[in-house]
């Protein structure tokens, strides 16, 4: 038995196992079977786009090659755990919005982000967003990973933003917000942290507070490493296996 979650990644693979197999002619009786845990829907639905909502004012540049630096780690992570299939956009904003990348595969994701420097509005960095996630035509998971070192300055509401989201593509994707505060400037108990507090528990997700480069590198590889299959995944293949080996069991000894 050869269990596949990907067909079209491990074909070489299972190929050169049934040959093998095939080939010993003590096994011969026994017929090699592939088992596909997923179908080409449930596949997507397991895949990931993380959009990137990244800070670029002025309080920033400081700051900016550790967020290069933390933003890469996260790429690496993902490539590392098997993630290659994932999609990275990327926005960056500070008193205006644009979007950097759109729906790229991990290993075609752009490493190196220049810096505007400008003003801080939330907003506008997630309206950004929002055009991007309505372009997003397969069932992948959404994570949005919302980033900034200062106070919003914008006139609307970010909060309301991502409740719209959530509610909004809670049919079509299952959409998480996790926002990450950078700095020193965002401290505890502040109208800032309050307000990614906010963001984040109307989003489904966490809040993080980094003050380093190295914790802002923390931050974003734990949400990388937490992107994971689900439990509700692993009950599937153990479900799919206790089925398909009693199978193959009656039909090889019985």
């Amino acid at each position: 038995m050869f269990c596949v979650i990907k067909p079209k990644a491990t074909a070489k693979m299972r190929d050169a196992f049934k040959a093998q197999y095939t080939s010993k002619a003590s096994d011969a009786e026994r017929a090699f079977k592939d088992i596909e845990l997923f179908d080409t829907k449930q596949q997507e639905a397991q895949s990931y786009h993380f959009v990137f909502v990244l800070d670029e004012s002025g309080s920033m540049r400081p700051h900016w090659d550790e967020l290069q630096k933390a933003y890469n780690n996260f790429l690496t992570r993902r490539h590392d755990d098997q993630g290659g299939d994932d999609l990275i956009t990327v926005v960056q904003f500070d008193s205006s919005a644009h979007t950097i990348c759109s729906r790229q595969k991990v290993a075609s994701a752009p490493r190196t982000l220049s810096i505007h420097g400008g003003g801080t509005d939330y907003a506008k960095g997630l309206k950004e967003a929002t055009k991007e996630i309505e372009n997003d035509k397969t069932k992948a998971s959404i994570v949005m990973i919302f980033m900034s070192d200062g106070t919003d300055d914008g006139s609307e509401s970010p909060e309301n933003i991502i409740s719209q989201l959530k509610s909004k593509y809670a049919k079509d994707h299952n959409f998480i917000c996790h926002t990450i505060g950078f700095g020193p400037d965002i401290t505890k108990g502040s109208e800032e942290e309050k307000k990614l507090h906010r963001m984040a528990n109307n989003g489904g997700g966490e809040m993080y507070k980094a003050e380093t480069g190295n914790e802002l590198i923390k931050k974003f590889g734990d949400i990388a490493a937490n992107s994971t299959t689900s439990s509700a995944l692993i009950e599937r293949f153990s479900e799919i296996l206790s089925r398909d080996i009693n199978t193959k069991i009656m039909v090889d000894y019985l």
